[in-house]
């Protein structure tokens, strides 16, 4: 006999008895005894409501998921039913909170995608242990301990997916507003500078509270949102590489304004010239480098007090050795902020994918840099300062010495120390055979003999690791 079976025969045995001891009547006598029925009566009515949405409930679960010889428990005890329906309205957060997820073109840093999965079926597996259940009431109570534990786990885990989810939400619209913001003024619109002055000093200050970096992406085809995309990334990598320098320490806000403006200019480039997957040519090339006095120009505009803002975008592609443009500028003719610009700029343009070629590993990434600079390229000094992030940002995903893989939540404070860059604090997401752990655990690196980290997961590696289905009511 199923659940709802056994409860409809209870309350229809249930009515048979009050009828038996009096007609229930809106004109009749209230006396104590009719009251008490009465009273009776719209506890039953209420008891058929809840047992109709459990039911719907345990029917779809037993229809999708649920080995056919399973069945719930004859009979229900009442924290039972009240646990089930409370596993219910989890279920129905998760389906509703499902719509806000990110897409397959955002970003799914942060495991977003991966929490949510785990979220769902730790609600579905806490539901579907009741199936084992006993009919005995005292048997019953007895295992609704540890089904309480598992949804007070889940609403957890609930309240974090929903905090994530906000910072995501919060992430877009700060791209939205910057890309359009660039569109105007590629088209000549006169905007004041504070809106952006409003976003570097809280980017600065998340930077100040030790916020894991939010990796923006933006598709060529749109040219002002995928150069803001791009001016959001470097500014993230900025805040964390001036507060490391003595001039630009006390002057970390505009060194990060400089940063998100840096790339404007990218915003009046033709969408097929900047998703091009074929070498430029000679026509080409120079139309691209023209973006500089494009961003410069731009600028001056915005802020015609302040000509730092305008020599530094203008000359965040010239190279110590003569090689970049415009100018051809050399060595220490190449203004300061410039040349931490330049650094910033192609560490952040290495670790997001390009239409010529895939994104790279944060550590890859430095080790570019850190090259281009040893070539003579790059200021030595300002490339170190990429050490501050470590080799593996906050939000990374890593594979470990002994096969697990995990996500970088913390990394140390020591930020020119070869040694901590490279062993930050990991949260272990897979174990060595590629499957999900039942329950998060870390590992400080810094304090483990023997266990290292063998590789950062690509960006396409991270998305294929942390993959899973919408859901599929």
């Amino acid at each position: 006999m199923d659940a709802q079976g056994g409860l409809a025969e209870r309350v229809a045995a249930l009515r048979r008895r009050l009828e038996e001891l009096a007609p229930l009547s809106p004109q009749a006598d209230p006396s104590p005894d009719l009251a008490r029925i009465r009273h009776l009566h719209e506890q039953i009515q209420q008891l058929r409501q809840q047992n109709d949405l459990l039911e719907s409930r345990l029917a779809r679960l037993s229809d999708e998921q649920l080995p056919p010889s399973s069945a719930p428990p004859t009979r229900l005890a009442s924290r039972t039913r009240e646990l089930l329906l409370r596993g219910k309205h989890l279920l129905d957060a998760l389906k509703s909170l499902s719509v806000e997820l990110p897409s397959e073109s955002e970003n799914r840093q942060e495991e977003v995608w991966w929490d949510y999965q785990q979220t769902v079926q730790l609600v579905e597996i806490a539901l579907r242990s009741v199936q084992t259940f006993p009919t005995a009431t005292a048997d019953q109570l007895r295992l609704c301990g540890g089904l309480e534990l598992c949804l007070d786990l889940a609403e957890q885990r609930l309240t974090v997916l929903r905090t994530r989810l906000d910072q995501h939400r919060t992430a877009q619209e700060m791209l939205d507003a910057l890309s359009h913001y660039f569109a105007e003024l590629i088209h000549g619109r006169h905007l004041l500078l504070k809106p952006l002055q409003d976003l570097a000093e809280r980017i600065a200050h998340d930077c100040q509270a030790d916020q894991p970096f939010h990796w923006f992406s933006g598709s060529t085809e749109e040219p002002a949102r995928w150069s803001a995309a791009h001016g959001l990334n470097t500014a993230q990598i900025m805040a964390r590489t001036a507060r490391l320098d003595p001039q630009w320490r006390t002057g970390i806000v505009e060194a990060v304004l400089s940063a998100l403006l840096h790339d404007v200019g990218m915003a009046a480039m033709p969408s097929e010239l900047i998703g091009a997957k074929r070498p430029f040519s000679e026509e080409d090339r120079r139309q691209i480098e023209a973006h500089v006095g494009i961003g410069a120009e731009i600028a001056r505009r915005l802020a015609p007090q302040d000509s730092w803002l305008a020599e530094a975008i203008l000359a965040h592609h010239e190279r110590l050795d003569g090689t970049g443009y415009p100018a051809g500028l050399r060595g220490h003719h190449i203004p300061r902020l410039a040349r931490l610009l330049a650094v910033c700029d192609l560490y952040a343009a290495l670790i997001r994918s390009r239409p010529h070629r895939p994104a790279v590993p944060p550590r890859t990434a430095l080790a570019e840099t850190l090259t281009e600079a040893e070539k003579g390229r790059l200021d030595t000094e300002l490339a170190a300062y990429l050490l501050g992030i470590s080799f593996y940002p906050v939000g990374t995903l890593v594979e470990l010495s002994d096969g697990r893989i995990g996500s970088v939540v913390a990394v140390h404070q020591q930020p020119m120390d070869l040694a901590t860059a490279s062993r930050p604090v990991v949260r272990i997401l897979m174990d060595a055979q590629g499957q999900p752990v039942p329950l998060p655990s870390y590992v400080n690196l810094a304090q483990c003999d023997g266990l290292y980290i063998v590789r950062g997961l690509t960006e396409d590696e991270t998305r294929r690791a942390l993959r899973v289905r919408t859901w599929n009511a």
